[in-house]
């Protein structure tokens, strides 16, 4: 088989591959570059013709200057391309000349991260596009998604009620807590109230609820206290480190409703912060969840098309709504499957992968408001 090359460029809001020779091709390797990798590499099957896939592919690297001659056609043509593919099995060649192509890393690091022996290999160009991802851009729910604030919440109430009162919380008092929170927690992402007020309201109501004397200055004092037990009860869930790792090479980002300083003490005192490139809290950008300009926002600094950015949250009218309005693509973590409607969902992160692989459009988008999630 005859070395063969192809050439690609984005265009018209596609992206096209053409081959430059008419030898028949039978396997290419392909590689590309992004934020978090060097260099990898894919094979795949290849019939002779031009393919139009979406923009949101890959961002693959430029080549501007190449020693090996089967790369040397690339100096007579104007411009750069976005990525370059080899057909031969041993790719040393090929390696040796994307060394010195700018922006790409030593040859060691090439094989210690993709080498020959652990290529993936699929059989159609749409099987590239699961391989590499459709999505470049992921943001995350912060609450409920990736830690567990009902368990967080409901310990740090225990603690304070048993503490200062002796009193051992049952579980209609418990629910109360959750539902006058979220209750209060809105009044304050609608700015109708502080968060201090927020706090102290949601402890008067829940003294009243247990039998205690309303009282203002003791109900602030609780929810200092509070405060603070809640932020030694922060845990993750089970299945968000190791989900996080398995994202390497995609761009990672937050949007969460709250107080700026509090929220961003989460991402720290669980050690997930330095996962994300991009942190958005509602605080901070002057928007809430469930308003759409929250999302916008998210788009705009990650400075890539919608189409390539992905939302994963646990709550349908704050998470998905919003998304589904703007065309975001979206993803509900249902882990106690409340929601009944076929829509692109999965019971915990691991399932993210799936979704990563194939195309979220065939889900469904009639929605439920049906959710028990803040």
């Amino acid at each position: 088989m005859g070395r063969t090359a192809t050439t690609g460029e984005f265009k018209d809001g596609s992206f096209k591959i053409k081959l430059t020779s008419s030898d028949k091709v039978s396997k290419y390797s392909v590689y590309f570059k992004d934020k978090k990798f060097e260099l990898g590499k894919l094979t795949f099957n290849f019939s002779r013709e031009t393919y139009s896939i979406p923009e949101k592919l890959v961002k693959f690297f430029n080549v501007t200057k190449t020693t090996d001659n089967t790369m040397n056609f690339l100096k007579n043509v104007d411009g750069l391309y976005d990525f370059y593919t080899e057909s031969d099995k041993s790719f040393d060649g090929s390696i040796n000349a994307l060394k010195n192509a700018t922006g790409i890393g030593k040859n060691s690091k090439v094989f210690s991260i993709f080498d020959k022996y652990g290529t993936k290999t699929v059989k159609t160009i749409e099987d590239v596009v699961g391989l590499i991802g459709a999505f470049i851009m992921i943001y995350f729910d912060l609450d409920n998604t990736l830690i567990d604030y009902n368990s967080s919440e409901r310990k740090a109430i225990e603690f304070i009620f048993k503490e200062k009162y002796g009193l051992v919380l049952n579980n209609n008092q418990t629910d109360y807590w959750s539902k006058i929170s979220r209750k209060y927690f809105d009044y304050y992402l609608s700015k109708q109230i502080t968060f201090e007020e927020q706090g102290k309201n949601r402890f008067i109501k829940m003294l009243s609820y247990c039998g205690y004397v309303e009282n203002e200055k003791i109900a602030m004092e609780l929810f200092e206290e509070y405060q603070k037990q809640l932020e030694n009860s922060w845990i993750l869930f089970d299945d968000v480190v190791d989900m996080l790792h398995s994202l390497e090479g995609y761009r990672l980002g937050i949007i969460s409703n709250g107080k700026s300083i509090q929220q961003r003490a989460k991402l720290s005192c669980t050690n997930i912060e330095k996962y994300f490139e991009i942190i958005l809290i509602s605080e901070e950008t002057g928007f809430a969840k469930p308003s759409v300009d929250i999302f916008y926002e998210a788009v705009k600094q990650s400075g890539e098309k919608i189409d390539s950015v992905i939302y994963v949250g646990d709550n349908i009218k704050t998470d998905i709504l919003p998304c589904e309005k703007i065309g975001m693509k979206c993803v509900l973590v249902d882990r106690n499957s409340i929601c009944e409607k076929n829509i692109c969902k999965i019971k915990n992160l691991y399932e993210i992968h799936n979704v990563l692989l194939n195309d979220i459009g065939q889900y469904n988008t009639e929605l439920s408001i049906r959710s028990s999630a803040q």
